[in-house]
């Protein structure tokens, strides 16, 4: 996929136009607004790299992926240059919706951000997802309670889910789920002979990841 270069920022012309950009967040958001006459939108996701299948062969594309799972795709390739530190990171992008890139043969019938301006990171904090549809990024690693991703290193245990494969383990991943913060490991208990067995603090709680999504590795190849 090419790339525009010099392009006029597409919030000053949204602006010049009086109608303010749409910013996309949702599955239901995207869909609705390729229905639109005005292609010009806001996109905030996920960047990943996401495989798309098409005649019987498979690619490793980059995409944005929404909180919900929604994928509007980058590039049927690696990320646009300069985009791979950002592997992982909740970004927010403007650019051109498309039912399909017209730039590359193996082109798919699904959402595209063309010529997509420079990505602006959006920092998220994990107490403001609680209660939410979210993707979480972050090293997986296995804990006495269990499977968790360290998002900025805090833990975050994926419910059900006793540990992870050597495979993904120490590994940056992205999966997605419904962020609760409830008690999920058991607490420490004290028996007639004074002994305190292993567990947290009383009324400790945990972030945990519900529903949890297969985990999508952030390397790229």
């Amino acid at each position: 996929m090419r790339y525009e270069a010099g392009m006029v920022p597409l919030v000053v012309a949204s602006l010049l136009s009086g109608v303010p950009m749409p910013v996309l967040t949702t599955g239901d958001a995207v869909d609705t607004q390729l229905k639109s006459k005005d292609p010009r939108v806001t996109v905030e996701g996920t960047l990943e790299r996401a495989s798309m299948l098409k005649g019987g062969k498979t690619w490793l594309g980059t995409a944005l992926v929404l909180d919900d799972g929604k994928v509007v795709w980058l590039t049927h390739t690696v990320p646009p240059a300069g985009w791979e530190p950002l592997l992982g990171k909740f970004l927010r992008v403007e650019g051109v919706l498309a039912r399909q890139s017209p730039e590359t043969v193996q082109s798919i019938l699904a959402p595209h951000l063309v010529s997509p301006e420079k990505p602006v990171e959006v920092p998220r904090a994990l107490s403001s997802l609680v209660g939410q549809k979210v993707r979480l990024a972050g090293f997986a690693e296995n804990a006495k309670g269990g499977a968790v991703v360290l998002v900025d290193n805090e833990p975050v245990y994926v419910a059900k889910k006793d540990g992870w494969p050597e495979p993904v383990m120490k590994q940056r991943v992205s999966l997605g789920g419904t962020l609760v913060r409830r008690k999920y490991l058991p607490e420490a208990t004290v028996n007639a002979k004074g002994e305190i067995s292993q567990g947290t603090a009383g009324g400790s709680t945990q972030y945990v990841l519900e529903d949890a999504t297969d985990p999508s590795p952030l390397r790229a190849p």
